[in-house]
């Protein structure tokens, strides 16, 4: 029948669900679960908590009382899809989550994505640090059965959650009042250009790789990031100086962020050493929006300062 106007909302419609928190939305994820003897989701062995702000990851895990198992990462946090196929060829695995730390991709994803559709496991992307949220369908966030983004940590809000749903396995869930995203995030996110937040994030980016370069006391984890928005610019500080470069640096009013300094207990020094090494020495620089490169240029010239200061 010809109607007048639309009237069918689920034609076109991407499976958001709005909410407070990322972490709200992977906790109704966990939630849809229905977990054998001896199987154990699949945690990446670099997660990070605080005593303010807990663990957005394993926090949820543990609300929900799912048995985890920690896979390896790289020194770079890149996937080893080998030991990953190893993993999911046991068939205790029925979940995988996969994180884009710092807005980059650390993992084959149409590799990944194919292998846990053909061992039965339930892919889901952790887009926290993601800030192109409605970019192409074959984009970051499209790739596992659902992915959730933290809006709160791209554009300037206090607090705000999505969940996004692509496949049939799991269900659009019912929340509450409390979970629910507030009207003025939802109100910003819709005025907010993503296009030119991350052309500012990329030239950002850009500029520090050139101003970086070769820098005597630190090395560039990512120089090349492809197509990638950038949620921060992650450097690994040498000789043990991460700590002291820090509070240098924060000290003069110049924040840097150093994710994760802390890494949760049942990620062991023993068995993950590389997870163990990136905790100790990285730092985060500011690449977001509202970063100017007169910012970034007074930031630059401090750290190199302190850097041949402490090197000394």
């Amino acid at each position: 029948m010809i109607t007048r106007r639309a009237n069918n909302p689920e034609n076109f419609s991407r499976r958001l669900t709005f909410l407070r928190s990322g972490r709200v939305a992977w906790e109704h994820i966990l939630k849809q679960l229905r977990m054998k003897p001896r199987q154990s989701i699949l945690l990446p062995a670099y997660i990070g908590i605080t005593d303010r702000e807990g663990s957005g990851i394993i926090d949820p895990v543990e609300a929900t009382d799912t048995p985890y198992t920690l896979y390896e990462l790289g020194d770079r946090l890149q996937v080893d899809l080998s030991m990953i196929e190893r993993r999911l060829q046991t068939g205790r695995h029925p979940l995988m989550l996969v994180v884009h730390y710092f807005g980059i991709v650390h993992a084959e994803m149409d590799r990944l994505s194919d292998l846990c559709r053909q061992y039965g496991t339930i892919l889901i992307e952790d887009c926290a640090h993601v800030v192109s949220m409605f970019e192409a369908e074959n984009a970051t966030g499209a790739f596992g059965e659902g992915a959730f983004y933290s809006i709160h940590k791209s554009i300037a809000v206090n607090e705000g959650g999505i969940l996004r749903l692509n496949g049939k396995l799991l269900e659009t869930p019912s929340i509450s009042e409390q979970e629910r995203c507030p009207v003025e995030v939802l109100e910003q996110l819709v005025r907010t250009n993503f296009h030119q937040i991350n052309r500012i994030r990329r030239v950002n980016y850009q500029w520090l790789v050139d101003r970086l370069s070769g820098v005597s006391g630190l090395t560039i984890l990512y120089p090349n990031i492809g197509a990638c928005v950038p949620h921060d610019f992650p450097v690994i500080i040498h000789d043990g100086l991460r700590e002291k470069l820090y509070f240098a640096l924060m000290d003069e009013g110049l924040p840097t962020i150093a994710l994760y300094y802390r890494l949760i207990d049942s990620i062991s020094p023993a068995e993950f050493p590389a997870s163990h090494e990136l905790s100790k020495s990285i730092l985060n620089l500011p690449v977001h929006q509202d970063t100017t490169i007169a910012d970034l240029e007074l930031l630059i010239n401090r750290l190199k300062f302190f850097l041949s200061e402490f090197r000394k």
